[in-house]
C-alpha cells in the first residue's frame, strides 16, 4: 500500500498529464460510485444509477442517468482504481448516503 507522499506524487503526476491531454470519457454504466462527471457543465458524483449535482455546500437533487451516456470523468485513475476495487468514501450527508 502506497504512502500519503506516494499517493500524491502519482495524483500530482496524473493531474499534470490532464491538463495536457484531452478529458477522459466514458459510459455513466462503466464508472464506479463516487466518480465525479461533468454533464451540462455541471460536476456530478455516480451515485448508483443517477447523478448527485455537486456543489461547495452539498450535493443536489438526485439526477437519473443513461448509463450509455458518455460524460467527461474528472477523477485521476488512480482513484478510479481504488473505487472499482471496493474502496468505499464517506458521502457527505447532503447525498443521503451512509
Amino acid at each position: 500500500m502506497p504512502l500519503a507522499a506516494e499517493m500524491d506524487a502519482i495524483l500530482h503526476g496524473e493531474r499534470r498529464a490532464s491538463s495536457k491531454t484531452p478529458a477522459r470519457q466514458d459510459q455513466i454504466k462503466n464508472l464506479p460510485d463516487a466518480a465525479i462527471v461533468v454533464m451540462a457543465n455541471t460536476p456530478m458524483a455516480v451515485c448508483g444509477k443517477q447523478l448527485l449535482p455537486w456543489t461547495a455546500s452539498g450535493y443536489g437533487s438526485p439526477v437519473v442517468a443513461d448509463p450509455l451516456y458518455e460524460a467527461m470523468v474528472l477523477t485521476p485513475q488512480s482513484i478510479l482504481g481504488a473505487l472499482q476495487s471496493g474502496y468505499c468514501p464517506r458521502w457527505h450527508a447532503s447525498a443521503g448516503r451512509e
